[in-house]
């Protein structure tokens, strides 16, 4: 933001900022919900972990492949510490949420999503497409081997300290 923004404190207070102010999404809270193969896991796979989760909550994807398709429309933390590999793909709808640490091989829809999404530390092989895709999203510190649509976007929209091979379509 640009001028003035007002940020109230999990406490209630209101305080009036000036001058350019970026935020970050709200880190959610702790323990994570688990996917795994192992026994000690929450779930096997990551879209059961995801059905289960509530705002704020962290889905840890432990190493390993998982063949499956996301959909993932919650206000939640998708991270891999370790490194994980989505076989599948991604689309979403809306939802603030971040993916981290997380390969997926089927690209990313997030055409008309709404709601502010990141991809940070992440590596997509494919498109990730937020084609007329409302509200703030973010790619840093990841790799996109297919391009970015981004075209006809109504929102801001970030890539940082990323590489995307192909191309970048912003038109109006």
């Amino acid at each position: 933001v640009n001028g003035t923004a007002y940020l109230t404190t999990n406490a209630g207070k209101l305080y009036a900022v000036t001058g350019n102010v970026t935020t970050e999404p709200t880190q959610p809270s702790e323990p994570a919900i688990t996917v795994g193969s192992g026994e000690d896991a929450d779930h096997r796979t990551i879209q059961a972990a995801i059905a289960n989760a509530s705002a704020t909550d962290t889905v840890e994807v432990r190493p390993g492949t998982y063949d499956e398709d996301l959909t993932l429309n919650k206000n939640i933390v998708v991270a891999a510490p370790s490194g994980a590999t989505l076989a599948g793909s991604l689309t979403t709808s809306r939802g603030n949420f971040i993916v981290r640490n997380l390969s997926i091989r089927g690209g990313v829809d997030a055409s008309y999503a709404g709601g502010g999404w990141e991809l940070r530390n992440s590596t997509v092989n494919g498109t990730v497409d937020a084609y007329r895709a409302k509200g703030t999203w973010r790619i840093r510190n990841s790799t996109v081997d297919g391009g970015v649509n981004a075209r006809d976007t109504d929102g801001k929209w970030h890539i940082s300290n990323s590489t995307v091979e192909g191309e970048v379509d912003a038109y109006d």
